[in-house]
């Protein structure tokens, strides 16, 4: 499946190429519905905005989630668990949306837990999603680092063949 970066810089642009696909995507300008309070007490799941993680990120693996989070962090952000509130947007901690360790897949459910993300990190492909199960299981004994590299090595061996996991191992330093 081939995918392309999203660089449309207007809604026009994206507007005429889901036209040009012939595809059923519902758009909408108005975003006001998303500056509305929550009323209190909180509903549970009344709406949660995930980005589409993988295929809208780049060849390194960062995704949409990765910047958002470096620009957040650069303006302030901290991960202290803390609610944050500027300029009409409230960016939640990960317990509210969440709650699964992607490292380890443990699922940490608390009283501010609102939905959860269920991780399925199906842009990955076969051999991708080999060395995420194998790193999840070490994660579980190892440091998450050394468990993630020695995961991939794994992998690459197992799918690319030792050369490959050799050549991926002497890049690295």
């Amino acid at each position: 499946m081939n995918f392309e970066r999203y660089h449309y810089k207007t809604y026009e642009e994206l507007k005429s190429e889901i036209q040009r696909l012939s595809v059923d995507i519902p758009l909408s300008e108005n975003t006001g519905i998303l500056k509305n309070e929550l009323p209190e007490p909180h509903i549970k799941n009344r709406i949660a905005i995930q980005p589409m993680e993988g295929c809208d990120g780049t060849p390194d693996g960062k995704t949409v989630v990765d910047y958002a989070t470096e620009a957040l962090e650069r303006h302030g952000l901290q991960k202290d668990g803390a609610l944050l509130r500027a300029a009409g947007v409230t960016v939640y901690p990960a317990a509210y949306f969440c709650p699964m360790d992607y490292d380890t897949g443990a699922l940490h459910i608390t009283d501010e837990t609102r939905s959860i993300h269920h991780y399925c990190a199906s842009w990955h492909n076969e051999a991708q999603q080999y060395a995420l199960e194998l790193k999840r299981k070490m994660a579980r004994f190892l440091p998450r680092r050394p468990a993630a590299v020695l995961a991939t090595a794994v992998a690459k061996t197992k799918f690319e063949g030792f050369g490959a996991c050799m050549r991926w191992v002497f890049k690295r330093r």
